[in-house]
């Protein structure tokens, strides 16, 4: 074990973590209940999709925008909430792991999360699976790596995978981009 491993905590959480983030009425982290306030250095996950207009009831929708005003915008899908939990959930310099939709690199409904992104991480690395057929879903999806600290412009590696032909074998398009978005 590494020495500064020797205190880690490992929190590992199935289900709808949304719903139970929730029922602690929204003042602690998404994954652990604790008045200690951000207590994580990584989250890794693959947040649900499912689009606004597919939240059920419709009084969970105004909760949503009421709680999550930066990111619950516009026709926005329930996986740009839990980027935003999973901000409120990181310590300082903590890092973000997740899959979730491209959808949110190009479309109006993704401005909120793009601006908070922005403002809120260090994006450094956006995987786009969009050419891939990884998975088999209707979504096209991408990994998004980041860092929780003040945004400071700057570039982020992007790639495209263009086919996976095995596990561990891609070709892919690559760059670097500006964080502008």
């Amino acid at each position: 074990l590494h020495p500064e491993a020797a205190g880690a905590r490992i929190e590992l959480c199935h289900g709808d973590n949304l719903a139970r983030y929730e029922a602690a009425v929204f003042q602690t982290s998404l994954f652990h209940a604790t008045d200690a306030g951000p207590s994580f250095d990584f989250v890794v996950g693959n947040p649900p999709y499912v689009r606004v207009q597919n939240i059920q009831p419709a009084e969970l929708r105004d909760r949503y925008r009421t709680h999550y005003p930066q990111t619950a915008t516009g026709r926005f899908d329930l996986y740009m909430l839990f980027i935003d939990a999973a901000y409120r959930a990181l310590k300082s310099d903590g890092n973000l792991g997740f899959i979730v939709s491209n959808k949110f690199l190009t479309s109006n409904s993704g401005i909120g999360i793009r601006s908070f992104l922005a403002k809120n991480f260090q994006v450094t690395h956006l995987i786009d699976l969009a050419d891939s057929k990884l998975f088999q879903a209707a979504v096209l999806p991408l990994i998004l790596v980041a860092r929780k600290s003040l945004a400071t412009g700057g570039s982020f590696n992007y790639a495209l995978v263009k086919e996976m032909t095995a596990l561990g074998e891609a070709r892919f398009d690559a760059g670097e981009f500006s964080e502008a978005w």
